[in-house]
C-alpha cells in the first residue's frame, strides 16, 4: 500500500495538470497499444486460413490493406503522441524543479549548516522530475500490461493453461532476481551520491572562471588534482564493491529465463506430439502468444520490480519535502495576523539572547544589546567571535535558544517574516553578482519596483557610463556576450547603493569597504554616517578606522560583548578595543 501511495503521489503533477494528455495516454497505453499486440497474434492465423479456405484474392489483399492500414496508423499516432510527451515532459519537469527551489527557499536555514540537506536537495533536483514522469508511465505502463496478458492469457488457456503457468513461474522467479539487482543498485547510488558531490564541487571549480587566477598561479590545482583522484578512487571502489552482487543476482535472471524458454519450448513441442495442438495455424498462434505474453509479463514483472525502487526514490525526495521549518512557514503575499513594520527606523534590542550551533563549541551567551532607532552602531571583533552569527539572528534565518530579540519592543517572532525582511537592506561582505540587468539588480532589495527614469544614480550612474551601459544592460556574461563585467569593487558600490535611500527601518552592512579602495571607502563612509541617513544601521568590520564615527561601537568576543561605548571612549578605556585600533593604526604611521 505504502508503493503504491508513493507511486502516486510522484505522478501527482501528471495526474492533477495534464487532464487531457492523462486521457490521450491512457487511449494509447490501454487500448491501442493492446490492440496492436493482439493483432499481431492473430494475424498471422486469420491469414492462413484465408488462404486454405480458398478466399477470393481481392478479399485477401482488402484484408492485408485494412490489418497494415491499422499496424501504420498505430506508430504514427505514437510519432504525435512521443512529440506531445516530450513537450509535457519539459513542462512537468520545469514545474517539479521550480516546487525544489521554493522549498529550498522556504526550508529554514539552519538545515544548510547539515551537509545531509544539500544531499536530499540534490536528490531530488537530479530525479524527482524523471521519477514524477516514470511514477506516471508505470500506471499506465502496468494497466496496458495487465490488458494485453489478460488477453493473450485466453488465447493460450485455450490450448494449454500450464504454458502460462510455467512462464509466470520464471517470470516471478526472475523479479526476485531482478528486484534484488535493483535495490542493491539503489544502494550503490546513495553510497555514491557524497563521492559524486565532491566531483561536481571539483567540476565548478574548474569551470568557473572565480577560480581560474588561484587554479594558475599556485599550487590549489595540485591539491585540487590530489583530492579529485583520492574521490574518484573512492568511487571507484565503491563500484567494486558492489558489483559482485550486481552480478549474480544479473546471473541468476539469466539463467531463470533459459530454463524456463527451454521447458516452454518442450511443452508446446510435446503438446503437438500427442496432438493436443493441431494444425500450423494453432500452432502459430500458440507459439505468437507465448512470445508475446513472454514479452509482456517479462515487462510487467520489470515494472513491478521497478515499482520498489520508483517508491524507494519517492520517499527520499518525500524527506525533502518533508522538511519541517519553524521560521519559513509564512505565506510571502499573506500578512495574516502578524505585526508589520512602517518605514520609519527601528529599535534593536538582543534580550538575554543564547545561540549555539550543534555540534559546535561556539555560541552566543546572555547576549544583551539594545539599539536605538536611527542609531548607527558598529560590531568589531576577532574572527569567529559570533559578529556574523548576531546578523542571521537578527534576519530571523536562526531562532536563538533562550531570550529573544524585539523589533521596536515587540517579540521579532510576532512579526511577518517577509515582510521585516523587506524592510531591512543588507550588504554583505561577500558580493554576489547575478545575471539579471542592472536595473533589477538595484531594485531586488526592499520589495520595491524600480523606476527606470532614475534607477542610475549616483555610483550607479557612473558604472553604467563607464561600461556605455544602460538600466536594461545584463550583468555577467553568463549568458550575453554584450554583458556588463564589474569589479568586486564596483558590485560592493553598487550592492550599498542598492540598500542606501531605501524606505527601511535597518541598514546591516557587512564589512561594506571590505573591496574598496581608499577613495571609495571614504565616500562610502560619508555617505553611512550623513545625517541624511536616519536609517538604524548596523556596521560589521575590522577595518577599525571606518567605523570611528559610530554613535556607537560594541566589542564582541566569544559571544559576549565585553566593551561598549564611543570610539574615543574605547580608545581612553585602553582595553581590547584600543589595543586592536593600536595594531592597526601602526600600519599607517609607519
Amino acid at each position: 500500500m505504502n508503493k503504491i501511495k508513493n507511486i502516486l503521489w510522484l505522478a501527482k503533477p501528471y495526474l492533477h495538470r495534464e487532464k487531457i494528455f492523462m486521457f490521450v495516454s491512457i487511449l494509447f497505453w490501454v487500448i491501442i497499444l493492446p490492440l496492436c499486440r493482439i493483432i499481431m497474434v492473430v494475424f498471422p492465423q486469420q491469414m492462413v486460413d484465408l488462404l486454405d479456405t480458398g478466399t477470393s484474392f481481392r478479399d485477401v489483399i482488402f484484408f492485408v490493406l485494412c490489418i497494415q492500414g491499422i499496424l501504420l496508423a498505430i506508430p504514427v499516432f505514437e510519432d504525435f503522441f512521443n512529440a506531445w510527451t516530450e513537450q509535457v515532459k519539459f513542462r512537468i519537469g520545469a514545474k517539479i524543479k521550480e516546487e525544489a527551489y521554493k522549498q529550498a527557499v522556504r526550508t529554514d536555514y539552519h538545515y544548510v549548516d547539515n551537509p545531509k540537506y544539500y544531499q536530499k536537495f540534490s536528490w531530488t533536483i537530479e530525479h524527482h522530475a524523471e521519477q514524477a514522469e516514470a511514477a506516471y508511465s508505470f500506471i499506465l505502463r502496468v494497466v496496458s500490461s495487465l490488458t494485453i496478458i489478460a488477453s493473450l492469457t485466453t488465447i493460450i488457456a485455450v490450448f494449454n493453461p500450464w504454458i502460462f503457468l510455467l512462464t509466470l513461474t520464471g517470470m516471478i522467479l526472475r523479479t526476485i532476481g531482478y528486484s534484488r539487482y535493483n535495490r542493491v543498485t539503489l544502494n550503490r547510488d546513495q553510497e555514491m551520491l557524497v563521492t559524486n558531490r565532491k566531483l561536481d564541487y571539483y567540476h565548478r571549480l574548474f569551470y568557473m572562471k572565480e577560480y581560474a587566477a588561484d587554479l594558475k598561479t599556485t599550487r590549489l590545482r595540485q591539491l585540487i588534482f590530489a583530492h579529485f583522484g583520492k574521490t574518484a578512487e573512492e568511487s571507484v571502489c565503491t563500484l567494486r564493491k558492489y558489483a559482485p552482487k550486481l552480478v549474480k543476482w544479473a546471473v541468476f535472471s539469466d539463467i531463470i529465463y533459459r530454463v524456463v524458454m527451454s521447458a516452454i519450448i518442450l511443452l508446446v513441442a510435446y503438446s503437438i506430439y500427442r496432438g493436443d495442438i493441431l494444425g500450423a495455424t494453432s500452432y502459430l498462434t500458440v507459439m505468437l502468444s507465448v512470445e508475446k505474453l513472454e514479452d509482456t509479463m517479462y515487462e510487467f514483472f520489470e515494472l513491478m520490480q521497478n515499482a520498489e525502487k520508483i517508491s524507494l526514490y519517492a520517499m527520499d525526495i518525500r524527506d525533502f519535502y518533508s522538511l519541517e521549518s519553524i521560521i519559513e512557514t509564512e505565506d510571502p503575499g499573506e500578512i495574516g495576523d502578524k505585526l508589520t513594520v512602517g518605514d520609519e527606523p527601528f529599535s534593536i534590542e538582543f534580550d538575554d539572547v543564547c545561540f549555539s550551533y550543534p555540534d559546535s563549541d561556539f555560541g552566543i551567551h546572555n547576549l544583551q544589546l539594545k539599539i536605538e532607532k536611527g542609531e548607527k552602531v558598529a560590531i568589531v571583533g576577532e574572527n569567529g567571535v559570533g559578529k556574523s552569527t548576531l546578523l542571521k539572528l537578527l534576519l530571523r534565518l536562526y531562532v536563538p535558544s533562550n531570550g529573544d530579540i524585539l523589533i521596536d519592543g515587540e517579540s521579532e517572532s510576532k512579526y511577518n517574516i517577509h515582510q521585516l525582511r523587506n524592510k531591512i537592506g543588507v550588504s554583505f561582505q561577500k558580493t554576489h553578482v547575478y545575471a539579471l540587468s542592472l536595473e533589477e539588480y538595484l531594485g531586488y532589495y526592499a520589495n520595491e519596483s524600480c523606476n527606470t527614469d532614475n534607477i542610475l544614480s549616483g555610483m550607479a550612474e557612473k558604472i553604467a557610463a563607464k561600461h556605455g551601459a544602460t538600466a536594461k544592460s545584463v550583468l555577467t556574461r553568463e549568458f550575453d556576450e554584450e554583458g556588463i563585467v564589474i569589479s568586486e569593487g564596483e558590485a560592493q558600490q553598487l550592492a550599498l547603493e542598492r540598500v542606501m535611500g531605501k524606505k527601511l527601518g535597518l541598514l546591516i552592512l557587512d564589512e561594506p569597504s571590505a573591496s574598496l579602495d581608499p577613495l571609495a571607502e571614504y565616500e562610502m563612509n560619508k555617505k553611512i554616517m550623513s545625517p541624511d541617513n536616519k536609517v538604524t544601521t548596523i556596521i560589521i568590520a575590522h577595518r577599525l578606522s571606518t567605523i570611528r564615527e559610530a554613535d556607537r561601537i560594541f566589542l564582541l568576543d566569544k559571544g559576549r560583548i565585553i566593551e561598549e561605548g564611543t570610539h574615543d571612549e574605547l580608545v581612553a578605556n585602553k582595553g581590547k578595543y584600543y589595543e586592536m585600533f593600536s595594531k592597526q593604526a601602526e600600519n599607517y604611521v609607519k
